[in-house]
Protein backbone atom coordinates (compact mmCIF):
# COMPACT_ATOMS: atom_id res chain seq x y z
CA UNK A 1 0.00 0.00 0.00
CA UNK A 2 1.46 3.38 -1.07
CA UNK A 3 1.90 5.78 1.82
CA UNK A 4 0.56 9.36 1.59
CA UNK A 5 3.34 11.93 1.84
CA UNK A 6 2.69 15.63 2.59
CA UNK A 7 4.73 18.70 1.70
CA UNK A 8 7.83 19.38 3.73
CA UNK A 9 8.39 22.72 5.43
CA UNK A 10 11.09 23.64 2.91
CA UNK A 11 8.76 22.94 0.01
CA UNK A 12 6.04 25.09 1.58
CA UNK A 13 8.50 27.94 2.08
CA UNK A 14 9.69 27.69 -1.51
CA UNK A 15 6.15 27.73 -2.86
CA UNK A 16 5.21 30.65 -0.61
CA UNK A 17 8.29 32.62 -1.68
CA UNK A 18 7.55 31.95 -5.34
CA UNK A 19 3.92 32.96 -4.90
CA UNK A 20 4.93 36.22 -3.15
CA UNK A 21 7.39 36.97 -5.97
CA UNK A 22 4.80 36.33 -8.71
CA UNK A 23 2.18 38.48 -6.93
CA UNK A 24 4.74 41.21 -6.45
CA UNK A 25 5.62 41.25 -10.14
CA UNK A 26 1.94 41.25 -11.13
CA UNK A 27 1.21 44.05 -8.68
CA UNK A 28 4.08 46.14 -10.06
CA UNK A 29 2.95 45.57 -13.63
CA UNK A 30 -0.62 46.51 -12.72
CA UNK A 31 0.58 49.65 -10.92
CA UNK A 32 2.71 50.84 -13.83
CA UNK A 33 -0.01 50.00 -16.35
CA UNK A 34 -2.60 51.93 -14.33
CA UNK A 35 -0.24 54.86 -13.90
CA UNK A 36 0.58 54.94 -17.60
CA UNK A 37 -3.12 54.81 -18.47
CA UNK A 38 -3.82 57.68 -16.08
CA UNK A 39 -0.94 59.74 -17.49
CA UNK A 40 -2.09 59.11 -21.06
CA UNK A 41 -5.62 60.18 -20.16
CA UNK A 42 -4.35 63.33 -18.41
CA UNK A 43 -2.21 64.25 -21.41
CA UNK A 44 -5.08 63.62 -23.80
CA UNK A 45 -7.46 65.71 -21.68
CA UNK A 46 -4.95 68.57 -21.38
CA UNK A 47 -4.41 68.61 -25.14
CA UNK A 48 -8.15 68.40 -25.80
CA UNK A 49 -8.81 71.39 -23.54
CA UNK A 50 -6.07 73.41 -25.19
CA UNK A 51 -7.18 72.66 -28.74
CA UNK A 52 -10.84 73.29 -27.90
CA UNK A 53 -10.12 76.69 -26.31
CA UNK A 54 -7.69 77.63 -29.08
CA UNK A 55 -10.23 76.77 -31.78
CA UNK A 56 -12.91 78.88 -30.08
CA UNK A 57 -10.57 81.85 -29.60
CA UNK A 58 -9.35 81.67 -33.20
CA UNK A 59 -12.90 81.51 -34.57
CA UNK A 60 -13.77 84.58 -32.49
CA UNK A 61 -10.73 86.45 -33.83
CA UNK A 62 -11.55 85.39 -37.39
CA UNK A 63 -15.11 86.77 -37.09
CA UNK A 64 -14.10 89.99 -35.31
CA UNK A 65 -14.05 93.45 -36.85
CA UNK A 66 -10.96 94.19 -34.76
CA UNK A 67 -8.94 92.95 -31.78
CA UNK A 68 -7.09 94.87 -29.11
CA UNK A 69 -4.79 94.06 -26.22
CA UNK A 70 -6.10 95.90 -23.15
CA UNK A 71 -3.79 96.42 -20.19
CA UNK A 72 -4.58 98.47 -17.10
CA UNK A 73 -3.23 98.66 -13.59
CA UNK A 74 -5.21 95.62 -12.47
CA UNK A 75 -6.33 93.89 -15.67
CA UNK A 76 -4.96 92.45 -18.91
CA UNK A 77 -7.09 90.85 -21.60
CA UNK A 78 -7.75 90.33 -25.29
CA UNK A 79 -10.79 92.25 -26.56
CA UNK A 80 -12.46 91.24 -29.83
CA UNK A 81 -15.13 93.52 -31.28
CA UNK A 82 -17.73 91.45 -33.09
CA UNK A 83 -20.08 92.53 -35.92
CA UNK A 84 -23.44 93.96 -34.93
CA UNK A 85 -25.54 91.79 -37.23
CA UNK A 86 -25.65 88.03 -37.62
CA UNK A 87 -27.74 84.88 -37.44
CA UNK A 88 -28.44 82.68 -34.41
CA UNK A 89 -28.74 79.21 -35.92
CA UNK A 90 -29.11 77.13 -32.75
CA UNK A 91 -31.32 79.45 -30.70
CA UNK A 92 -28.84 80.00 -27.86
CA UNK A 93 -28.96 83.78 -28.09
CA UNK A 94 -25.50 84.03 -29.72
CA UNK A 95 -24.70 84.71 -33.35
CA UNK A 96 -23.29 81.66 -35.12
CA UNK A 97 -22.66 83.45 -38.41
CA UNK A 98 -22.26 87.14 -39.17
CA UNK A 99 -23.66 89.18 -42.03
CA UNK A 100 -22.61 92.64 -43.28
CA UNK A 101 -24.33 95.68 -41.84
CA UNK A 102 -24.34 97.36 -45.20
CA UNK A 103 -22.46 98.32 -48.35
CA UNK A 104 -20.71 101.60 -49.04
CA UNK A 105 -21.22 103.64 -52.21
CA UNK A 106 -18.01 102.14 -53.52
CA UNK A 107 -19.45 98.67 -53.13
CA UNK A 108 -17.42 97.72 -50.06
CA UNK A 109 -19.24 95.73 -47.39
CA UNK A 110 -18.85 96.84 -43.80
CA UNK A 111 -19.68 95.52 -40.35
CA UNK A 112 -20.78 97.88 -37.58
CA UNK A 113 -19.33 97.08 -34.12
CA UNK A 114 -21.46 94.94 -31.81
CA UNK A 115 -20.57 92.85 -28.77
CA UNK A 116 -17.11 92.91 -27.22
CA UNK A 117 -15.82 89.42 -26.49
CA UNK A 118 -13.01 89.23 -23.93
CA UNK A 119 -10.52 86.48 -23.12
CA UNK A 120 -8.42 86.83 -19.99
CA UNK A 121 -6.79 84.98 -17.11
CA UNK A 122 -8.21 85.41 -13.62
CA UNK A 123 -9.08 83.56 -10.41
CA UNK A 124 -11.67 80.79 -10.06
CA UNK A 125 -14.52 83.33 -9.74
CA UNK A 126 -13.44 85.26 -12.83
CA UNK A 127 -12.82 88.56 -11.05
CA UNK A 128 -10.82 90.89 -13.27
CA UNK A 129 -7.50 91.92 -11.81
CA UNK A 130 -7.29 88.85 -9.56
CA UNK A 131 -4.57 86.21 -9.56
CA UNK A 132 -4.06 84.81 -13.06
CA UNK A 133 -4.96 81.14 -12.89
CA UNK A 134 -7.97 80.34 -15.11
CA UNK A 135 -9.00 81.23 -18.66
CA UNK A 136 -12.28 83.13 -18.95
CA UNK A 137 -14.51 84.46 -21.72
CA UNK A 138 -16.75 87.46 -21.09
CA UNK A 139 -19.15 89.47 -23.26
CA UNK A 140 -20.09 93.14 -22.99
CA UNK A 141 -21.84 95.67 -25.21
CA UNK A 142 -19.30 98.42 -24.46
CA UNK A 143 -15.56 98.82 -23.99
CA UNK A 144 -15.54 98.74 -20.19
CA UNK A 145 -13.48 96.12 -18.36
CA UNK A 146 -15.60 92.95 -17.88
CA UNK A 147 -16.90 91.98 -14.46
CA UNK A 148 -17.98 88.66 -12.97
CA UNK A 149 -21.53 89.29 -14.24
CA UNK A 150 -20.27 89.42 -17.85
CA UNK A 151 -18.71 85.95 -17.83
CA UNK A 152 -19.93 83.48 -20.45
CA UNK A 153 -20.60 80.59 -18.04
CA UNK A 154 -21.66 78.23 -20.81
CA UNK A 155 -18.22 78.61 -22.41
CA UNK A 156 -16.20 78.56 -19.19
CA UNK A 157 -17.93 75.89 -17.10
CA UNK A 158 -19.43 72.44 -17.45
CA UNK A 159 -23.22 72.86 -17.56
CA UNK A 160 -23.26 75.52 -14.81
CA UNK A 161 -21.67 73.02 -12.43
CA UNK A 162 -19.00 75.45 -11.26
CA UNK A 163 -16.26 73.15 -12.58
CA UNK A 164 -14.02 75.05 -14.95
CA UNK A 165 -13.98 73.66 -18.48
CA UNK A 166 -10.31 74.58 -19.09
CA UNK A 167 -8.65 73.93 -15.76
CA UNK A 168 -5.57 72.34 -17.38
CA UNK A 169 -4.69 75.52 -19.29
CA UNK A 170 -1.98 77.10 -17.17
CA UNK A 171 -0.92 80.06 -19.30
CA UNK A 172 -2.54 82.37 -21.86
CA UNK A 173 -0.54 84.84 -23.94
CA UNK A 174 -1.45 86.89 -27.00
CA UNK A 175 0.20 89.40 -29.29
CA UNK A 176 -1.94 91.73 -31.40
CA UNK A 177 -0.51 93.04 -34.68
CA UNK A 178 -2.80 95.82 -35.89
CA UNK A 179 -0.88 96.43 -39.17
CA UNK A 180 -1.20 92.74 -40.04
CA UNK A 181 -4.77 92.44 -38.69
CA UNK A 182 -3.73 89.36 -36.74
CA UNK A 183 -3.45 87.94 -33.25
CA UNK A 184 -0.90 85.40 -32.11
CA UNK A 185 -2.33 83.22 -29.34
CA UNK A 186 -0.16 80.99 -27.16
CA UNK A 187 -1.77 78.53 -24.75
CA UNK A 188 0.13 76.30 -22.34
CA UNK A 189 -1.53 73.14 -21.04
CA UNK A 190 -0.13 71.09 -18.19
CA UNK A 191 -1.09 68.10 -16.04
CA UNK A 192 0.86 69.49 -13.10
CA UNK A 193 -1.10 70.36 -9.97
CA UNK A 194 -1.79 74.08 -9.96
CA UNK A 195 0.65 75.92 -7.72
CA UNK A 196 1.37 79.63 -7.30
CA UNK A 197 4.82 79.05 -8.84
CA UNK A 198 5.22 77.93 -12.42
CA UNK A 199 7.52 74.96 -13.22
CA UNK A 200 11.16 75.99 -13.25
CA UNK A 201 12.88 76.13 -16.61
CA UNK A 202 15.35 73.38 -15.76
CA UNK A 203 12.47 70.96 -15.19
CA UNK A 204 11.47 71.21 -18.86
CA UNK A 205 13.32 69.19 -21.48
CA UNK A 206 11.81 70.89 -24.55
CA UNK A 207 9.80 67.83 -25.63
CA UNK A 208 6.64 68.39 -23.60
CA UNK A 209 7.99 66.40 -20.65
CA UNK A 210 8.42 67.57 -17.08
CA UNK A 211 10.00 65.73 -14.21
CA UNK A 212 6.62 65.36 -12.51
CA UNK A 213 4.08 66.01 -15.27
CA UNK A 214 3.33 66.90 -18.89
CA UNK A 215 3.34 70.30 -20.56
CA UNK A 216 2.57 71.38 -24.13
CA UNK A 217 2.62 74.83 -25.77
CA UNK A 218 0.05 75.57 -28.52
CA UNK A 219 0.93 78.52 -30.76
CA UNK A 220 -1.22 79.92 -33.62
CA UNK A 221 -1.70 83.18 -35.50
CA UNK A 222 -5.13 84.19 -36.81
CA UNK A 223 -6.24 87.19 -38.88
CA UNK A 224 -9.50 88.97 -38.23
CA UNK A 225 -11.40 89.19 -41.49
CA UNK A 226 -14.36 91.48 -40.83
CA UNK A 227 -12.31 94.61 -40.24
CA UNK A 228 -13.98 97.11 -42.53
CA UNK A 229 -16.05 99.66 -40.62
Amino acid sequence: MRSKRGFTLIEMLLVSSLLVFVLGVMGSLLYFATRQLSENYSRSEALRQGLSALDSINRTIDDATGCQQVISASFAGLKCTMPMTGRDLDGDGRFDTYIPTGVTRRGVIYHAPGERVWFYFSDRQGNSGAANRYLWRAVRLDDLIPTEDDIDREWCEYYDSGKHRFDLITDFQYLVSTPNLSVRVILTVSTLTREPQRPKSHDYDGQGQLEDGYQQVLDTTTMWSRWRL
